[in-house]
């Protein structure tokens, strides 16, 4: 708030004062009564404004301390801990999806933020399961920012690798190739793919809530998939 703005949102203030005490007695309407509230107007948006600098100084501190130095130090055994893929990886996939981030983005709030810090954000989601907030405070953005972050990345990972990596095989040496790779890795042989499921969280429907009660001890939805 510039000097200009910030003496007339006083004088606001102080003429909405004056306006309301007029109907009061010459007691309440006294000059020091009205200088001190004056005063106390300018010492609290003073105060606001410092508390928003800080706060500002403090976000962007924290997020250029932690995502740019700490994570970038981390080894690859420790990378791939905490992002469940390797740095090799995680190079590729930004380079992969950048076009279509830089394309698809029209946030000027995201759009300053690097491609690497929002696959960062996205991998550290789908890794831990943590909330918006919990992601908010450790990457030092808003939660509307880190959900518009999530999709626009899981978004473009679908457009772009839907059709070429995610695809069931379709002939004999595409079979044989998988089976050899299972094998190689798994010790088991004669297997194209892998079947797992994920108990998903949801509120207790107000249907049939005990259908969708699992063993774990909360109501969720079944989401099952398979790779190869």
């Amino acid at each position: 708030m510039n000097i200009q703005r910030h003496s007339l949102f006083v004088s606001i203030i102080y003429l909405i004062f004056l306006d309301q005490t007029d109907s009061f007695s010459e007691e309440t309407s006294d000059e020091n009564n009205d200088l001190l509230f004056y005063y106390k107007c300018i010492n609290v948006i003073e105060r606001n404004n410092f508390l928003r600098a800080v706060h500002r100084q403090a976000r962007r501190a924290r997020s250029f301390c932690w995502f740019n130095n700490i994570c970038s130090s981390w080894e690859n055994m420790e990378f791939k801990h905490h992002f469940r893929i390797t740095k090799t990886t995680f190079e590729w996939l930004c380079t992969e999806i950048a076009p279509i981030l830089l394309q698809k983005n029209n946030s000027r709030s995201t759009l300053r933020l690097p491609i690497k810090q929002k696959v960062s954000v996205t991998l550290w989601f789908l890794a831990t399961g943590q909330s918006y907030r919990t992601l908010g405070q450790l990457f030092a953005l808003g939660e509307t920012t880190i959900c518009f972050i999530i999709r626009s990345v899981l978004c473009a990972i679908k457009c772009h690798f839907l059709s070429s990596k995610i695809r069931f095989p379709n002939n004999y040496t595409e079979f044989s190739n998988i089976a050899k790779k299972f094998k190689r890795k798994a010790c088991i042989p004669y297997a194209i793919g892998a079947i797992d499921g994920s108990h998903i969280p949801i509120k207790a429907p107000k249907e049939y809530p005990m259908d969708y009660y699992n063993r774990k001890g909360f109501y969720s939805i079944v989401l099952q998939s398979s790779g190869w």
